[in-house]
């Protein structure tokens, strides 16, 4: 499977959000903060569904 930046992301796409995503949005990575932060705004906004797992809420 290929991966794209989470800005690629077309709408109404729905993405597995594994725990780098919110690390990197938390603790505002410098090179990874902004991406995920807007990604999250999206799927807040519902123009995308994310999805996760207990096992990443737990991490």
């Amino acid at each position: 499977m290929e991966s794209k930046p989470l800005d690629d992301a077309p709408e109404g796409i729905s993405i597995f959000v594994d725990t780098n995503v919110l690390i990197y949005h938390l603790l505002e990575d410098e090179i990874y903060g902004v991406s995920c932060r807007n990604f999250l705004r999206r799927v807040e906004e519902k123009s995308v569904t994310g999805f996760t797992s207990p096992t990443v809420i737990s991490d």
